[in-house]
């Protein structure tokens, strides 16, 4: 086949070799930190303004069934389907991968059904308590899953550039922070007032300024392993050598490529 005799780049010496992938992940980053930067805080204003306005569910960052829950939904969807891809295409942390794509998959269904709330209020609702506190309770319900999401993404983020794995901390952090803020306000959340106005529109922004930033990070770590594979399945010109600077020891294997040319 004609594709088969194209090389995937020209012959480089060693000194000079450098990361194919490189020019995609950069523009990767670049595009997860403005996104992260911008959508959030735009959420954020808009929350604001329709809080002390028009008061309407739509634009209100604490409300369900809105275009805010969506762009999280779809951010969260955005990491699983990037874990996915991953993990098909690497060679050693395949059921790494793919568990933490099912983790975060669900975390992304939970969140477009509500099913954390309406579990939390039914226990909550049995031990004859107020539902105010379902903020407080779903962590705690929800710490093993949340815990496992974590360690998986702190084990993908271990073997990536310095670059990928500052977003990968960063947006872990900002999950964190949506979390503690959410469970913070618990007292205030029963009605409209300034406290839930304020942190709840806080919250909701740096959860979705996560999802996006991890987005971004799981996309950057994908590219890497993808472009990794398909040079060592070509081999051409693409020594295990300089595959193992793209993806690392544990991705690349020394068997000889069975492909025919």
């Amino acid at each position: 086949m004609v594709a088969a005799q194209i090389p995937l780049r020209a012959a480089a010496p060693a000194g000079n070799y450098r990361d194919p992938s490189r020019a995609l992940v950069g523009r990767l980053l670049r595009t997860g930190i403005v996104l992260a930067a911008t959508a959030p805080l735009l959420q954020l204003v808009l929350h604001l303004v329709n809080g002390v306005t028009i008061q309407s569910s739509i634009l209100d960052a604490n409300s369900e069934g809105n275009p805010f829950v969506w762009a999280s939904t779809v951010a969260a969807f955005s990491v699983a389907l990037c874990a996915l891809i991953g993990g098909l295409a690497h060679r050693v942390q395949v059921r790494l991968l793919l568990s933490l794509a099912a983790s975060i998959a669900f975390l992304s269904l939970d969140d477009a059904v509500v099913l954390h709330e309406r579990i939390a209020a039914k226990v909550l609702g049995l031990a004859g308590l107020s539902v105010t506190y379902d903020s407080v309770l779903w962590p705690a319900l929800y710490l093993p899953l949340l815990a496992l999401t974590a360690l998986l993404l702190f084990s993908i983020a271990r073997g990536q550039p310095e670059q990928i794995r500052r977003l990968f901390y960063a947006g872990l952090a900002l999950l964190l922070l949506a979390v503690v803020a959410e469970a913070t306000a618990a007292p205030w959340s029963d009605g409209r007032n300034t406290v839930e106005l304020v942190v709840g529109g806080i919250e909701e922004s740096a959860e979705l300024a996560g999802w996006i930033l991890l987005a971004s990070a799981m996309a950057s770590a994908s590219s890497r392993w993808i472009v990794a594979a398909a040079l060592q399945a070509d081999e051409g010109p693409a020594t295990t050598q300089h595959l193992r600077r793209i993806a690392g020891p544990s991705h690349v294997s020394d068997a000889p490529s069975t492909r025919r040319r």
